[in-house]
């Protein structure tokens, strides 16, 4: 945000659409930004990856520039929203939602890169805190009931044109993933089928998500 701020400084001292003003920093705006966006945006992002992370490339650099297109796409199109008063201000709006792309696309790298330390540490710990960890990973399927509402609802994602279709897809995703929890867990195997599945609808969803953030973009020019 303060980024932003420093590309269009004519923009100073106009309010936001979330009544924040442009060039202020102040320590009230930033825990908020922190709780309401950094911390539900980890959520979000913990339960994305947990479901396309199984069918994402396996190879290091692949695998991390993979999950880059997929946060981009998906991640980018939450952020971004072609009528939001907020790119109206700010200028040039082109530029402006780049740097939510490229944001949303480096915290798939981010995932991608924590992932291998995450699993062993887990793998590594007592028995009681696997039982936590899975506990919160119940949690977070409840939350994600909560989550979904961004892809359909105008007023849960904030934007004039839910991106339903993208929404579909990673339900359906989403659907598959259990599936491959639950077979898994009863026959220690998962069948071909399953991946394949799981591939075509991650690829769906980012193509999707790509599609709908053209169009976002497409209102700026």
């Amino acid at each position: 945000m303060r980024l932003s701020a420093q590309i269009d400084r004519s923009a100073h001292g106009i309010t936001t659409e979330a009544d924040a003003v442009v060039g202020q920093f102040t320590f009230a705006g930033t825990v908020s930004f922190i709780l309401f966006v950094g911390l539900a945006g980890a959520i979000i992002v913990g339960l994305l990856w947990s479901i396309v992370s199984p069918w994402l490339p396996r190879g290091g650099t692949r695998r991390k520039l993979v999950a880059f297109v997929v946060g981009a796409a998906l991640g980018g199109r939450l952020a971004v929203d072609g009528r939001n008063f907020d790119f109206v201000i700010l200028d040039p709006a082109l530029l402006q939602a780049s740097i939510f792309v490229v944001l949303a696309g480096l915290t798939g790298v981010v995932a991608a890169t924590i992932e291998p330390w995450m699993t062993k540490r887990v793998a590594a710990e007592r028995t009681a805190t696997r039982v936590a960890y899975w506990a919160i990973i119940a949690a977070g399927a409840v939350f994600a009931v909560l989550f979904s509402s961004l892809f359909f609802s105008e007023e849960a994602c904030g934007c004039a044109s839910p991106p339903w279709l993208v929404g579909g897809v990673v339900v359906a995703l989403g659907l598959v993933w259990i599936t491959r929890l639950v077979v898994g867990v009863r026959h220690n195997a998962e069948p071909p089928w399953l991946g394949v599945a799981g591939r075509v609808l991650v690829g769906a969803a980012t193509l999707a998500g790509l599609a709908h953030l053209a169009g976002e973009v497409a209102h700026f020019a």
